[in-house]
């Protein structure tokens, strides 16, 4: 299933994946603009660096010497079947859904799709597409095949390539040329990736997730809920003058409130609906 997959990757022949991205760069190819060719070219290369990293891929998981420790080989073991089910199905698909379906999806004048996807003629390129040359049709396919036998090739024989790469004038040249991707992850991590990251833990993470939104959130209320209620628990000392007193200070400050809410009602005249609303709120306070 993980060879079909990768095959079907690459675009090999009468699988699904090869259909789909010929029919692709060949319409793409079939504008015959600038933009269009540097996309063809552009989709080309892909297809070559798709098929190197996929056979690479194989060979690193199923060729290679096992690089891992022994108490992970002894456990290791096919996956379930609520696994094996799904993979089985997308393999046959990637078999059989291409070839079988072809005319139906990029055949020429097919109806199947009807007036479903409307295209302008400007933009409709299919028939031009169609009757490419034969080498224009077959480059994506070379470089997919090229790709994945490089990619066999280099790994199976890589320590006798790079001693052999080594030795010459050349190879050498080539080799420190290329050694350490110039650099390109180090400055990328150092200069792009960690700022990111640092940018994320200080404003996402410790500004909004760990301070605004847990301060005014389930977390922060909670919290003040909790120092309330140490504040109040202050006032249960059991002794009832001390109850009398709290109970009686209340009815000074409700009767008082009363006051206030009756002198700006008569200072600024508010209507009835004003003043009973005024009156509610002083009696939920």
């Amino acid at each position: 299933m993980f060879l079909i997959g990768s095959l079907a990757l690459i675009g090999f022949p009468f699988l699904s994946g090869f259909y789909s991205k010929d029919i692709i760069l060949e319409m793409s190819f079939a504008q015959y603009s600038v933009v269009s060719l540097f996309a063809y070219w552009l989709g080309v290369i892909s297809a070559f660096f798709t098929a190197f990293y996929s056979f690479r891929l194989i060979y690193l998981t199923f060729l290679a010497p096992v690089n891992a420790k022994r108490s992970v080989i002894q456990v290791a073991h096919e996956s379930s079947i609520f696994i094996i089910l799904p993979l089985l199905v997308l393999s046959l698909g990637s078999l059989f859904s291409g070839y079988l379906t072809r005319d139906l999806f990029v055949g020429l004048g097919s109806v199947f799709f009807g007036n479903s996807i409307f295209v302008l003629p400007k933009n409709f390129n299919l028939v031009e597409a169609e009757f490419l040359p034969l080498q224009i049709k077959l480059l994506p396919l070379v470089f997919s095949l090229s790709g994945m036998f490089l990619a066999l090739f280099l790994n199976i024989w890589y320590q006798f390539f790079l001693v052999y790469l080594k030795k010459i004038e050349l190879g050498r040249t080539f080799y420190i040329f290329f050694n350490q991707k110039w650099f390109f992850d180090k400055l990328y991590n150092q200069y792009l990736v960690k700022p990111f990251f640092d940018l994320g833990f200080w404003m996402s993470f410790l500004l909004l997730d760990k301070g605004f939104i847990e301060f005014f959130g389930p977390s922060g209320i909670a919290v003040l809920f909790q120092r309330i209620s140490k504040k109040v628990s202050i006032f249960q000392t059991g002794l009832i003058y001390h109850y009398t007193f709290v109970i009686l200070l209340g009815v000074f400050f409700y009767i008082n409130l009363l006051f206030i809410f009756q002198a700006l009602y008569l200072i600024f005249q508010f209507d009835i609906i004003m003043y009973y609303c005024f009156m509610l709120l002083a009696i939920l306070l």
